[in-house]
């Protein structure tokens, strides 16, 4: 699992609007595998190569507007198995 924060400093006057980008294209947030928390990361539950890019999370609010950006990368996976003891 991977969570993005996307945190916002600003007058609680204002609704907050953030946007979720990969690779400059809208994340869909709505399945399963993405989705955004409460406090609005973003949160993937399932993480494959296919995965990887430019993250930014862009903000709006009636104070303005700002974006902040960062990579994932994925080099590898997790991999677990069960033993049992006979």
């Amino acid at each position: 699992m991977v969570n993005m924060s996307c945190m916002v400093d600003s007058d609680p006057h204002y609704t907050v609007t953030r946007r979720w980008y990969r690779n400059s294209l809208l994340v869909d947030v709505r399945s399963k595998a993405i989705s955004v928390d409460a406090e609005g990361n973003l949160v993937l539950a399932s993480v494959s190569a296919s995965d990887a890019g430019l993250y930014t999370c862009a903000v709006e609010s009636g104070g303005g507007r700002d974006i902040s950006s960062g990579w994932l990368r994925v080099i590898g996976q997790l991999v677990t198995s069960a033993m049992s003891y006979y």
